[in-house]
């Protein structure tokens, strides 16, 4: 007797096509440029048949958005295994530490670095990937106590152009020397306590 939709072995079967599929993708951004990439590409590689991917990914956007959301995941608990990040002793340092602990996390995931940082991904990607009510979260409850800083009017909004802007320095870094160097985080780093310093300093 076949399974009815919805079965608990149905959802299974589901989520480890899923995987296997994101898994795929990640391979495949790998070996070659974000827009060289098909959904028949991610059907031969993952071994999925075309009729199934297209029914959990019906275009190569949605694709790459629940992968944006998987790499949103898995720097965030990057973030939580790199807890000195979010021991600085003043602000500035706390927004070095976050582009640096971002910088050594994209290294070591080139797939994302294609995904997020080369010049290509939608606004739909960029908003499952973005961490700011995190990093928000984070200066509220732990950095403004500790140290005495004000708490930023607006700083939904704040936090969210920041993130921004550092994601921009990133991504022209990338585009311009084909990798994530050292001078690139740096000019991030730059960009990113500028425009904060013009709200905390306030």
């Amino acid at each position: 007797m076949s399974d009815s939709p919805g079965t608990p072995r149905q959802q299974k079967r589901g989520r480890e096509r899923r995987r296997l599929i994101l898994q795929a993708t990640r391979e495949l951004l790998s070996e070659k440029g974000l827009e060289e990439i098909s959904l028949s590409d991610v059907a031969e590689r993952s071994g999925i048949p075309p009729g199934s991917l297209y029914h959990f990914y019906p275009s190569l956007t949605k694709l790459f958005s629940a992968l944006a959301a998987q790499f949103y995941a898995e720097l965030r608990e990057h973030f939580r295994q790199n807890e000195s990040t979010f021991r600085a002793s003043t602000w500035q340092e706390y927004v070095h530490n976050v582009i640096q602990v971002s910088a050594e996390f994209y290294r070591a995931h080139p797939p994302y670095q294609e995904l997020m940082l080369s010049g290509k991904a939608t606004e739909e990607m960029k908003r499952k990937a973005r961490l700011d009510d995190f990093f928000r979260t984070v200066y509220r409850r732990v950095l403004a106590p500790r140290l005495g800083l004000p708490l930023v009017e607006n700083d939904r909004v704040i936090f969210l152009n920041t993130l921004m802007i550092i994601e921009t320095m990133l991504s022209v870094a990338v585009i311009r020397d084909g990798s994530l160097h050292e001078a690139g985080v740096k000019e991030a780093q730059r960009a990113g306590e500028a425009y904060m310093g013009l709200y905390v300093n306030a």
